[in-house]
């Protein structure tokens, strides 16, 4: 304990901000063709991340002035490549990179270019003049993931299109041009082929992940150990405690001992 006081007095607090419990992670994993989400991998990379970080502590200084501390960090495991994995997947939004795979980056790649296409289509659609004159409102809106037009309720049967809905009112038809339906029909089986991809990626990736599971759960009770001893140490420092003095004969003198509790 006196060495992780006095290092984290000397050189601040250690990195574990980011430490968390993995084991109902790699619980959930568990089950044949389970996978972790991009939230769950984010959690994952914190972990690995606080792995790296306190390693990047050690110096032959920090050897020197903290030994058994050293000692705990060096125990460590190498999470270099998992952590590698999840940045080259997921970026720092949680979401999957276009990049991390060829067939996903083509998927998506088609997907924009589908919907630039409708986008382009539908704002023809609406500048026409006899469209212009049924329209309840000139913004082009999305309703199941299909451009569409809010029509008029009493012109809704003379524009050709499929119907999405109408508004609470019933004043206005949300209506999908007819010249729109075979390209969105085209982007909604590419968002299936999308969801299909990124499923495939997040197994690999979980697979990764849980070929270091002994690795990783052991870092997180190396950190959560070091993380006890800071938090005491932290609660030290705000109380003004100090670490008594013990012997193994004569009195006991507590000189201003308070209830940590009551200090507060």
């Amino acid at each position: 304990f006196k060495e992780v006081r006095d290092c984290v007095l000397e050189t601040g607090k250690l990195p574990l901000s980011g430490v968390v419990d993995l084991a109902p992670l790699f619980a959930r994993a568990e089950p044949e063709g389970a996978y972790l989400l991009p939230e769950d991998l984010v959690v994952v990379k914190g972990n690995l991340e606080a792995t790296v970080a306190l390693k990047a502590l050690i110096t032959p200084a920090f050897e020197r002035a903290y030994q058994r501390t050293a000692e705990k960090i060096n125990s460590l495991s190498e999470v270099s490549f998992p952590l590698s994995e999840i940045e080259r997947t997921i970026d720092e939004r949680g979401d999957i990179r276009d990049s991390a795979s060829a067939e996903l980056r083509r998927i998506r790649k088609e997907i924009r270019a589908g919907r630039e296409r409708a986008r382009s289509i539908i704002e023809a659609v609406s500048t026409d003049k006899k469209t212009k004159e049924i329209l309840q409102d000139d913004i082009i809106t999305v309703r199941d993931d299909s451009y569409v037009l809010c029509i008029k309720a009493s012109a809704h049967t003379a524009f050709d299109g499929i119907i999405h809905g109408r508004s609470i009112s019933a004043q206005t038809y949300f209506i999908e041009p007819l010249e729109l339906v075979e390209l969105n029909n085209r982007v909604a089986i590419l968002k299936k082929e999308e969801r299909a991809e990124e499923i495939e990626i997040l197994k690999a990736l979980t697979s990764v992940v849980k070929s270091h599971k002994d690795g990783i759960l052991s870092d997180q009770g190396i950190a959560a150990g070091l993380d006890e001893l800071q938090a005491k140490a932290l609660f030290g420092k705000e109380t003004g405690a100090v670490i008594p003095v013990m012997k193994r004969e004569g009195e006991i003198g507590l000189y201003g001992a308070r209830h940590p509790l009551l200090v507060l």
